[in-house]
């Protein structure tokens, strides 16, 4: 029986056996599984501009998914004309795998807060089941705290196979409030060192 092995790697842990390890490279022209690993976090944000926006538009969760989330088309249209929003392509390798949408809550009119609220959170079915959403939400609680703000906000529907339990995981709370039928969540950051 092969000997399994861990590897963590920013949060996420890997686990193989040797055999499997060993023959990666033999499969893989000569890529090594610890290879593998490094370009599986080639995954950053680009705010979607014209060179991206078709890519965008052709990304869509699965269809059971769709309940929860807006199509990317919408989430575009409204960010155009919502000031204190931020479309972001969630991309690997440099191709687009999903759409983060993000509020900055101080520039409210009508409620102001210190809060980067993630408006909307999208991965392409064909994308999900890699930690993309985890990374995509690492890196909004890093860019949260580079923006000097106090906490990460969201919401989501409640209906069944909703993201609360994921969400839960990384942190977030439910506030009790209820907004247009979504039930609000916050992650509190620390105060900076």
């Amino acid at each position: 029986m092969a000997k399994a092995v861990l590897k963590t790697v920013k949060g996420v842990v890997f686990e193989w056996d040797e055999s499997t390890a060993g023959e990666n490279a033999v499969k893989h022209d000569g890529v090594t599984f610890d290879e593998a690993i490094e370009v599986f976090f080639d995954v950053g944000m680009r705010l979607v501009d014209a060179s991206l926006v078709d890519a965008v538009l052709k990304l869509d969760v699965a269809p059971g998914q769709r309940m929860f989330v807006s199509p990317n088309a919408r989430s575009l249209a409204q960010a155009a004309y919502e000031p204190a929003s931020r479309a972001l392509a969630l991309c690997d390798g440099g191709m687009p795998v999903g759409l983060l949408l993000l509020y900055d809550a101080r520039l409210d009119a009508k409620k102001p807060a210190e809060q980067l609220y993630v408006w909307r959170l999208m991965i392409d079915a064909g994308q999900q089941k890699r930690g993309l959403a985890r990374l995509a939400m690492a890196w909004v609680v890093d860019e949260a705290q580079r923006m000097g703000l106090k906490q990460v906000g969201l919401s989501h529907v409640m209906q069944p196979g909703h993201a609360g339990p994921f969400y839960q995981k990384l942190g977030f709370t439910y506030t009790g409030e209820i907004d247009d039928g979504e039930h609000k969540m916050c992650l509190d950051l620390p105060s900076p060192a």
